[in-house]
C-alpha cells in the first residue's frame, strides 16, 4: 500500500485527533496501532509507530478502531496543541 500524501492531520479536539480515512487505512496495513510522539517546536508534533521490532516499548498512544489518537494532555501543553482542542 502507497503511503497517504500530506503531513497535516487534522486539529485536535476533546484531546484526539481523527486520524482521516486513508491514513487510517495505511496504518490499519502496516499494522500501526502504537504511536509516539516528538515536540518539534511550540506548535508542532512529530507522530512516529511503535514498530514490532522496536527496542523501545514506550508510547504515547493508540489508535482506537474508529481513528481516534490521543494525544496525552502533558504534551497537548507542551507544544500549545490545547488551544485548539475545541476545533471542529
Amino acid at each position: 500500500m502507497i503511503p497517504p500524501e500530506g503531513t497535516f492531520i487534522g486539529p485536535v479536539r476533546n484531546g484526539a485527533l481523527r486520524i482521516p480515512p486513508p491514513m487510517k487505512r495505511y496504518c490499519d496495513a502496516e499494522n500501526w496501532s502504537l504511536f509516539r510522539f516528538d515536540i518539534v517546536n511550540k506548535d508542532h508534533l512529530t507522530m512516529h509507530p511503535v514498530l514490532p521490532h522496536d527496542p523501545s516499548v514506550d508510547f504515547h498512544a493508540s489508535l482506537s478502531p474508529d481513528g481516534l489518537l490521543w494525544i496525552p494532555a502533558a504534551l497537548r501543553k507542551s507544544v500549545e496543541l490545547a488551544r485548539i482542542s475545541h476545533a471542529e
